[in-house]
């Protein structure tokens, strides 16, 4: 018998739910971005989630269970890049394997997990380093270390890539790179900009970043102001 649980978009449900309690738990408060495009012209070339968080980019393909990864292979264009990243390390391979993974459940007994793998993995068990499991430590990997998540310029690459092994068999996706994203402020809540482009998503990040030193510095000023009137 098939449990509702079972099914990918109940697993995606859950996924947004968490990143959300995470993150308000990490107390963010620069840009972040998390855009569901799955059922969107945009499913068939990038996958079935983009995302950013401060600065690092990434592409989530969820599935119901682990059995069903090969199933990607199934799609044309996945096959082409799965065979493209297999060659003598293309340049997009480096980025695929840190920033596009493939996301499924783990049950044990009545619990659940998420186990995160790299997308180019589906069918080899490469680069075991780059396997997460659960959200919360995929969110901090993405926020504390640079081998999770890609910067603006890789993701652009890459998303030039999916492009070529698409090609024109997909629906229309001419706002391939646009979006909402968000800023988690605790005085202002949670604030949500449209965004066209990948271009403008990143002046935003670079905009936060130089509002948030430009307030370091500032209390820095006033501590040592104030350590000097003493």
């Amino acid at each position: 018998m098939n449990k509702a649980y079972n099914y990918e978009n109940v697993q995606i449900g859950n996924f947004l739910i968490s990143i959300g309690y995470y993150l308000s738990k990490y107390n963010l408060n620069l840009p972040t971005s998390i855009n569901l495009l799955q059922q969107t012209p945009l499913d068939h070339k990038i996958g079935d989630m983009f995302g950013m968080l401060s600065g690092s980019f990434f592409i989530i393909e969820f599935k119901a269970s682990k059995q069903n990864l090969k199933s990607e292979l199934e799609k044309k264009q996945r096959a082409k890049l799965i065979k493209y990243l297999s060659l003598d390390n293309p340049p997009e391979q480096i980025i695929s394997r840190k920033s596009h993974f493939i996301c499924y459940p783990k049950f044990t007994n009545k619990n659940i997990d998420y186990i995160l793998q790299p997308y180019i993995t589906i069918d080899t068990p490469k680069y075991p380093e780059f396997d997460i499991n659960g959200i919360s430590a995929f969110l901090k990997a993405v926020l504390n270390t640079k081998n999770i998540g890609a910067t603006f310029n890789e993701i652009k690459d890459y998303i030039m890539l999916l492009q070529k092994c698409t090609g024109n068999d997909s629906p229309d996706a001419s706002g391939l790179t646009s979006g909402i994203f968000l800023n988690f402020d605790k005085n202002e809540g949670i604030r949500y900009i449209v965004y066209d482009n990948l271009n403008f998503l990143n002046q935003q990040i670079h905009l936060k970043h130089e509002m948030n030193r430009g307030l370091d510095k500032t209390q820095d000023n006033t501590l040592n102001r104030g350590r000097i009137m003493r």
